[in-house]
C-alpha cells in the first residue's frame, strides 16, 4: 500500500512561522533540509513529547526528548519545506515528527523573509482545520495540563523547558536574583476539539488568577504529520 504524500504549493505570499517537532538529535537535519529550500536558519528549543495516555493504564505517561526547530519563512519557502521535510523525513507516516506554519503580521530582524512593505498585512484565505494551543505554567504544573488537555481530545503535547521574566516573580537565592522556571506546554489539536481544551486546561490550572500562568490559541496552517 503507497504511503499518501501530500504536495504543499505557494498559494499565499506573506511571512510565517514554520515549526518542525522532532526526535531528539534530528534538529540540524532539519535545518540544513531547510536551507537547500531557502531558509536561512532557525532556533532548536530543546524539549519533551508525550504520547496520549489512554495507551497506558498502570505506568506513568511516557515522554521523549523531542527538539523543536522554529524559522521565520516566505510562502514558497514554507510549501517548499514542509514538501521536502515529508519526503526526507518520512513525516507523512506515524511518530516520525509533525510540522506546521503559523502566519504573522509582520517580521523585524531578518533580511531574507521580511516583506517588502513593512506595513503590508497578511491577507490568507486558508482553510483552517488545526489550531496551535501555548501554555506558560510554573515548572511541575505541565503535567496537570496535559492529563486535562487529553482528557478534552488532545492527542498529545511537547513540553519546552523556559525562565519566567514577570516583574513580580523573581526571587533572591544568596543574594542572587533567581527567575522561576517555566514549562511552556504546545498541542495542537483539530479546530472542533480546541475549545473543549483550553476550558478543560483553565478550569483546572486556574489561569484566570494572576500569576498562574498564560494561554494563547493560534491558527495552524499547512500541517505535516497530525492525524
Amino acid at each position: 500500500m503507497t504511503e499518501e504524500v501530500l504536495k504543499f504549493e505557494n498559494c499565499e505570499s506573506g511571512i510565517y512561522i514554520l515549526t518542525v517537532i522532532v526526535d531528539n538529535g534530528k534538529g540540524s537535519k532539519v535545518l540544513k533540509l531547510c536551507r537547500q529550500v531557502g531558509v536561512g536558519g532557525g532556533t532548536i528549543c530543546l524539549g519533551e513529547g508525550t504520547v496520549g495516555r489512554s495507551m497506558f493504564t498502570w505506568i506513568d505517561y511516557p515522554t521523549v526528548k523531542k527538539e523543536i526547530v522554529i524559522m521565520a519563512v516566505t510562502g514558497l519557502q514554507a510549501s517548499n519545506a514542509l514538501n521536502v521535510l515529508q519526503t526526507k523525513l518520512k513525516l507523512n507516516k506515524p511518530g516520525h515528527g509533525i510540522a506546521f506554519r503559523i502566519a504573522l503580521d509582520n517580521l523585524f530582524g531578518s533580511s531574507r523573509c521580511a516583506s517588502s512593505d513593512e506595513n503590508e498585512r497578511i491577507d490568507i484565505m486558508a482553510e483552517h482545520k488545526h489550531k496551535a494551543i501555548f501554555v506558560i505554567v510554573d515548572r511541575g504544573n505541565a503535567e496537570t495540563v496535559i492529563e486535562a488537555a487529553e482528557e478534552a481530545g488532545a492527542r498529545g503535547a511537547t513540553v519546552i523547558n523556559a525562565r519566567g521574566a514577570g516583574t513580580h516573580e523573581t526571587s533572591k537565592l544568596f543574594a542572587m536574583v533567581v527567575e522561576p522556571e517555566k514549562e511552556v506546554v504546545l498541542i495542537v489539536a483539530a479546530m472542533e476539539r480546541t475549545d473543549s481544551i483550553t476550558t478543560a486546561i483553565r478550569a483546572v490550572s486556574g489561569l484566570d488568577k494572576p500569576g498562574k500562568g498564560i494561554m494563547f490559541v493560534v491558527d495552524v496552517e499547512q500541517t505535516v504529520g497530525l492525524y
